[in-house]
């Protein structure tokens, strides 16, 4: 399936890019979309910058970061 990459202008001031089916084209252009450019590919994440994948968990798993429950009922010890 061919896709087309259009923007519209009054949305997101033209920044909005989405992908539709090469057939749907006409009906959104009529609608205002205009035809543009696919956006460029995401750049990719440099290993070495990365933190631990396991950084964020190992803190939770610190009992005393841990949110702790306060008993609100009584025991009935009473």
């Amino acid at each position: 399936m061919e896709t087309a990459w259009i923007k519209h202008p009054r949305i997101d001031d033209g920044q909005r890019v989405i992908e539709v089916p090469e057939s749907a084209v006409p009906h959104h252009q009529r609608a205002g979309w205009e035809r543009t450019d696919p956006p460029p590919p995401p750049p990719e994440d440099d290993p070495q910058d990365e933190a631990p994948a396991d950084a964020g968990a190992s803190a939770l798993k610190d009992p005393d970061q841990t949110p702790r429950r306060r008993r609100t009922t009584s025991r009935g010890d009473d």
